[in-house]
């Protein structure tokens, strides 16, 4: 009795292991790279809800989630400059349900100003969503109404003008460094938190100056309530076609703070997913609801759209801000 007992043991144990790895491999002929995803993916925007990155990734991840008939959810993990965010995904496993949408500058910038635990390589770069120059804004009540004017203001009054950014350490922190520099002035910075409290104080007149966007800040342009000074880009913007580039001013340098915004994963990305998610995220950009999308929130359509040639791009980038950073002497923030 004991001997049947024990034979009738090891075959329920044998029988559940079999059960066990058929389920297991029917899963895994599941998760093929063309059925991806079986499942919810998650979107994570390393900046604060209402901003470009927010609006961009959730454009993005209605595309993505109509194409796939899977929900894209997007969580936003602000803090740090992105690198909140963006540490979460480079420690999350590389199965595609967990990407990253954000500015190219957490990426390419902000590990070399920011003391984070990844390293810029913890990332592999989908697809560019859409590019964007950054635009010097100004509260209209200050002495100044154009560039030049606030370059000799501001000469005339050093220390008396501040810049905001949404944070420290970023672009728009860099391109007020840089214009100080070349003009020979003295603004003030002042971070925040995020985009919109930066763009609510420089509206109340609490700080005089601020890079950013094209959106949403032109619409407060057209009303009155800000100016725009200059535009990053190499040509003026089609939306606003009465500001002037920095290079028409006298400042051809200034060409550098030009920003793009970019779908990641998490390194170690099977060829095979990279390949399905490039194909994904390609549709879905060249679609015309995205396009009209793009348009509407007054940025240029995405040029790097394949992971070879985005890749390439944010490896230059990463290059060139790691130069800038040693060469102006940042330290990175604890």
């Amino acid at each position: 009795m004991a001997a049947s007992r024990r034979i009738t043991f090891i075959a329920g144990i044998l029988s559940g292991a079999l059960v066990l790895t058929a389920f297991l491999t029917a899963r895994a002929r599941a998760e093929t790279p063309e059925s991806y995803p079986s499942k919810p993916v998650r979107v994570i925007v390393p900046l604060p809800a209402g901003g470009a990155t927010d609006s961009m990734a959730r454009t993005l991840a209605e595309r993505l989630s109509s194409a796939t008939g899977q929900a894209f959810v997007v969580e936003n993990r602000p803090g740090a400059s992105g690198a909140i965010g963006a540490d979460l995904v480079a420690r999350a496993k590389p199965d595609g349900y967990t990407l990253m949408v954000s500015i190219g500058s957490v990426i390419s910038l902000v590990p070399y100003t920011t003391k984070v635990s990844y390293k810029p390589d913890a990332f592999l770069p989908i697809s560019e969503l859409a590019r964007t120059p950054q635009v010097m804004y100004a509260n209209p009540k200050m002495p100044a109404k154009d560039l030049p004017s606030l370059v000799k203001w501001a000469k005339a009054n050093p220390g008396k003008l501040s810049f905001a950014s949404f944070s420290a350490g970023t672009q728009g922190h860099f391109a007020g460094v840089r214009l100080n520099q070349l003009a020979g002035i003295d603004m003030l910075h002042v971070a925040y938190k995020g985009s919109s409290p930066a763009m609510q104080d420089l509206l109340g007149g609490q700080v005089q100056v601020m890079f950013d966007a094209v959106l949403p800040a032109m619409n407060y342009v057209k009303s009155g309530k800000l100016l725009a000074l200059a535009t990053a880009g190499t040509e003026r913007s089609p939306f606003a076609p009465d500001v002037p580039t920095f290079r028409e001013l006298g400042y051809p340098e200034m060409e550098q703070f030009n920003g793009n915004f970019g779908l990641f994963a998490p390194a170690g990305l099977s060829p095979e997913l990279s390949r399905r998610l490039e194909t994904l995220a390609r549709h879905a950009v060249s679609s015309p609801e995205y396009r009209s999308k793009v348009k509407e929130f007054g940025l240029t359509e995405p040029e790097a759209v394949q992971i070879s040639t985005f890749s390439k791009k944010v490896r230059e980038d990463q290059a060139k801000w790691s130069s800038f950073v040693n060469r102006i002497g940042y330290k990175p923030e604890m």
